[in-house]
């Protein structure tokens, strides 16, 4: 039996015997409408089926069907889930569906999962349900010109969507994940005022973004999207949430601006291109490992922030200078560590801690901070051009502090130091002079000196006897001097 065509028959009454003699057609025209599960069970193949005079689709009315090009001209609207479980879970047919003009909504899960579907009209759709297209691998273009709201994940995983999206008078992403693993190129959505979790993440191909001026980013908006070269929009935003940028390798010239007050945890990690100067006068919080091995060049405005979070500037190998604020107290663990460019004076007004390994395996010449209290282990450890040191009111000087800083030669701690960890100075091969004023002898650890030049050690002219006779400072009984 061929080309069989029902004109006059209700379909859901006529049906089973229709579909009984069609098992092997190529093509078949039925009419006006399909009723929920009408071709449910027959698992018959169409490779064209042809609904140019339908206006009414039931839930489910494709239920276990194949269909390589499907015609659907007349219909007013879909239901959602009319393709759901196409052929009992194998999608691996439809290929193509042309779509009324008169439908502007995709219904949730409409077509999820159809992984051989290469093309349909959307042109007219102003909503686009939430895994609408999910999973459709072979999906190559689509026009979203008229598109006002997409929903979560509507289009993950979608592989082969690599194209330019233009979404004109896009206002609204509800949910999240909407392109996460596509293959678009480029996002210009210039009307849109939040960018939600994931909604781009791990997109291959993106190279650029577009969105409206002061729109919100959530959490890993482009996590990984390893060719991101420019993003449009970003200057505005007053905050960027965690691992927004994490992985975009090629991300540079951005801009931050006067609004931003926060970057979360991980927003530029791992962003060796990104070649930008921090200048935020608004900014209040800055996040772990927010910048970690990130290209930037200079900070030069960390604006109101009072912590500075633990890696988060860590190997930044391009970071050439850095003005804390006085705001800062605290400078966390590893927060500047392995960046070998940083050089010059660094000053630090309010600090009162620094955290381990804070400028380890940086070019700093000078250190001044005159109210910092404990200096965390190898806080400047291995930073070979330090010359002088101005910590006067420290009173812990914390494990290999300054050990391998073989230009310093002179170091003077205050009368409020107790504690001078173990090799705090070790291999400090130009030192020449060592200052301690606390009149009662600090605890000193073992190995404090240790190839250190034989460097003189003044302290108050009373307390010389004291620091002789003291514990390990008997080891540096000979070099020990009055003030």
């Amino acid at each position: 039996v061929s080309d069989i065509t029902v004109f006059t028959y209700t379909l859901d009454i006529s049906i089973d015997s229709v579909i009984n003699q069609c098992s092997d057609d190529e093509f078949i025209s039925l009419p006006y409408t399909l009723h929920s599960g009408s071709l449910a069970d027959f698992q018959i193949y169409f490779d064209e089926l042809d609904l140019s005079n339908l206006t009414s689709l039931g839930y489910n009315a494709f239920y276990g069907v194949k269909i390589k090009k499907l015609s659907l001209t007349a219909l007013s609207s879909l239901p959602q889930s009319a393709f759901a479980n196409q052929n009992y879970g194998d999608k691996s047919v439809l290929e193509e569906v042309i779509l009324s003009n008169s439908i502007v909504t995709i219904p949730t899960h409409s077509f999820s999962g159809y992984e051989a579907i290469k093309s349909i009209n959307l042109d007219k759709i102003k909503t686009i349900g939430g895994s609408a297209f999910n999973n459709c691998s072979a999906l190559a273009s689509v026009d979203l010109t008229n598109v006002l709201s997409i929903e979560s994940a509507a289009f993950y995983n979608c592989s082969s969507l690599v194209c330019d999206i233009t979404v004109p008078n896009l206002t609204t992403f509800v949910g999240q994940e909407q392109f996460r693993n596509s293959g678009i190129k480029s996002l210009i959505a210039p009307k849109i005022t939040n960018l939600p979790l994931r909604v781009c993440s791990t997109c291959p191909n993106l190279t650029t973004v577009t969105f409206g001026e002061g729109a919100t980013i959530a959490a890993e908006v482009f996590n990984n999207c390893k060719k991101l070269v420019t993003v449009n929009g970003l200057s505005s935003c007053s905050s960027i949430a965690r691992a927004a940028f994490y992985g975009c390798a090629e991300l540079k010239g951005i801009t931050l601006g006067n609004n931003l007050t926060t970057i979360e945890k991980e927003a530029f990690k791992n962003t060796p291109s990104f070649d930008g100067v921090i200048d935020c006068p608004n900014l209040e919080y800055i996040g772990l490992m927010c910048f970690q091995s990130s290209g930037i060049v200079r900070i030069e405005n960390l604006g109101k922030i009072t912590s500075v979070s633990a890696q988060a500037f860590n190997n930044c190998k391009s970071l050439t200078s850095v003005n804390i604020p006085d705001s800062v107290t605290e400078v966390a663990y590893h927060a500047f560590a392995n960046c070998n460019s940083l050089t010059g004076e660094l000053r630090m007004n309010g600090v009162t801690t620094l955290g381990e390994a804070a400028f380890r395996y940086c070019a700093i010449t000078s250190v001044y901070a005159p109210l910092i209290e404990v200096l965390g282990t190898y806080a400047f450890a291995n930073n070979t051009r330090l010359t002088s040191v101005d910590v006067k009111n420290a009173t812990t000087i914390g494990n290999q502090c300054f050990t391998d800083c073989s230009s310093l030669e002179y170091i003077e701690f205050g009368e409020n130091v107790t504690d001078i960890l173990y090799s705090a100075l070790s291999n400090c091969s130009s030192l020449t002079t060592v200052v301690c004023r606390a009149t009662t002898p600090p605890a000193l650890g073992s190995s404090v000196l240790t190839n250190s030049n034989a460097a003189i050690i003044y302290v108050p002219d009373a307390s010389v006897a004291d620091y002789q006779a003291a514990t390990n400072w008997s080891a540096y009984a000979y070099r020990i001097k009055p003030i």
